[in-house]
């Protein structure tokens, strides 16, 4: 009789034992899905970081060459103005030698 209830024990606890465990596996896999899950999204948030870091470099070049472009053109149009007061400072240099040349030429006469 001891024996008997003895291994009634055993098997009501192994029984125990066994229902207990589909809750933890149940629980384990769900842990799982909730990782790959986590895993899914920080693969994509990583990618949707990459791309922002990648439309950013594209933005800077952009704003880079359209410095360079603007300095051109400050740089070209700087040249220009140089260039139209040179052209006024000697047709007036020209013009001044032409009536210091004519004055001369009539105080000769």
């Amino acid at each position: 009789m001891k024996k008997t209830v003895a291994l009634s024990i055993v098997l009501a606890s192994a029984l125990g034992l066994a229902a207990c465990s589909k809750p933890a596996e149940e629980a384990a896999a769900n842990a799982t899905d909730n990782a790959a899950g986590m895993v899914e999204e920080a693969g994509d948030a990583a990618g949707n970081m990459a791309e922002g870091a990648m439309d950013a470099t594209a933005n800077t070049a952009d704003a880079a060459a359209g410095a360079m472009d603007a300095a051109g053109n400050a740089a070209g149009g700087a040249m220009d103005a140089a260039a139209d007061k040179a052209k006024d400072a000697a047709t007036g240099a020209v013009d001044a030698a032409a009536d210091m040349a004519k004055d001369a030429a009539k105080n000769a006469m």
